[in-house]
């Protein structure tokens, strides 16, 4: 079963990531409005509500907060990371069944040696769901070679909500 979950998600991601291989985002296209910042969030993080929970990101460093919980969870990614957008530039969020699910995606240069082209990156992302009791983030992080911006199939949000583990047990700094 889990093989077919990996074998699932990663015919999904290769689909993706076919549709935007080897373009290159044109100068003119313009660029999502910056994400709003709340006064307790710290400068320059990028914000979002989602049901019940406030929550920020700063580099890499996801803080979620609650009427009843609050945590903080250091992403293992590369700086820096960003919540995935819609076209208005606001953090995306699908549903998926009774939850909701954003990702968080961070993005850098494939290594100069293995590259075919300059327009090649790796990318690394990670689901946060929220349920109706809990925030919760997906056990795996995908790593793609796929460029920013992208604009992720609604499956992948699907995949990763499908396998969680509670924020609160993860990793920590």
């Amino acid at each position: 079963m889990l093989k077919k979950g990996c074998l699932l998600l990663y015919l999904t991601v290769l689909g993706c990531g076919l549709g935007h291989a080897g373009k290159e985002f044109p100068e003119g296209m313009p660029t999502p409005p910056a994400p709003s910042v709340q006064p307790s969030a710290p400068s320059g993080a990028q914000t979002a509500r989602v049901g019940h929970y406030r929550l920020s990101l700063a580099g890499c460093r996801l803080t979620y907060e609650s009427a009843d919980k609050t945590g903080t969870v250091e992403l293992d990614f590369p700086l820096p990371c960003q919540f995935n957008r819609n076209a208005t530039g606001e953090a995306r969020v699908v549903r998926t069944g009774k939850s909701q699910t954003l990702l968080v995606e961070s993005s850098r240069p494939a290594d100069p040696a293995t590259r075919l082209s300059a327009n090649e990156c790796i990318t690394f992302v990670r689901g946060v769901i929220v349920t109706p009791t809990d925030l919760r983030l997906s056990a795996q992080t995908q790593k793609v070679a796929q460029c920013l911006p992208a604009d992720w199939d609604e499956k992948m949000f699907q995949i990763f909500a499908a396998r969680t583990v509670p924020a609160a047990s993860a990793l920590r700094r």
